[in-house]
């Protein structure tokens, strides 16, 4: 790391903590920096020893949790709890950062969170003492959101989004649009592999246009923009993608 030179005396003023010691010092410093972010720290046995609050309320997790593994956690399928351990203690010994996609249900609906894990490592004795973990909810296609709020201002709303509701082969349907899948037999055979069901390209089409009539567009890439705008209610359907931890 290029450090200025300034700051190089006060760094090595941590020079000679214990792993014990080296680890509340991490924690210290960590809820000053992850400020309303989800935010979780390990020691080196994977047990839970601080969150964010943000973490704890979106997880629905409090002080019972600390001092234990994810094993803990409630409403979570044994084999996604024994994967994440599995990766946890694989991170504890390459020392390599995992990045992730975790699929979670909270209140009967779909959440994906991208996931960042980092080994803390003692410098003075060279110990992995724990795991820092933040992660955050994806935004599907946010730099495409983000170019049609700051530059399209004629991209608006057109109608109430509660007038109308999704049946779940459109949401699943639109999930494909977000992450880039397009072609209507790429579609169909797509939620075919995911879903186990029998879904036709007519199927995809037929819906599709059920979509561009109620929404009052013609293309995929208009029914995309409205999605990111939030003029289309759209959820991640329960059973499109199973739940778990998906490393990158």
């Amino acid at each position: 790391m290029i450090i200025a030179p300034e700051y190089t005396p006060e760094i090595s003023l941590q020079a000679g903590l214990s792993n014990q010691e080296f680890l509340r010092h991490v924690i210290c410093y960590a809820q000053h920096i992850f400020v309303d972010e989800m935010m979780f720290i390990k020691n080196e046995r994977c047990e839970f020893v601080a969150l964010s609050n943000k973490a704890a309320l979106e997880f629905s997790l409090g002080c019972e949790i600390l001092g234990k593994t994810f094993h803990a956690v409630d409403g979570i399928q044994k084999t996604i709890q024994e994967n994440i351990h599995a990766h946890e203690l694989q991170l504890l010994n390459d020392r390599k950062m995992q990045t992730s996609f975790y699929f979670y249900t909270k209140n009967g609906k779909t959440c994906n969170y991208s996931v960042k894990k980092r080994a803390i490592v003692n410098p003075e004795t060279n110990d992995v003492v724990g795991i820092l973990i933040n992660s955050e909810k994806v935004v599907p296609n946010a730099h495409r959101k983000f170019i049609l709020q700051q530059f399209f201002d004629s991209v608006k709303p057109t109608f109430n989004p509660v007038d109308f509701e999704l049946t779940s082969l459109q949401n699943q349907i639109i999930f494909c649009l977000l992450i880039g899948i397009s072609n209507r037999k790429e579609i169909a055979l797509t939620l075919k592999n995911i879903t186990g069901q029998h879904i036709t390209e007519n199927q995809v089409k037929n819906s599709l246009q059920t979509l561009y009539h109620e929404f009052k567009c013609s293309s995929v890439s208009q029914l995309v923009n409205l999605i990111l705008m939030e003029q289309i209610p759209f959820e991640i359907p329960v059973n499109t993608l199973p739940l778990g931890n998906y490393l990158i």
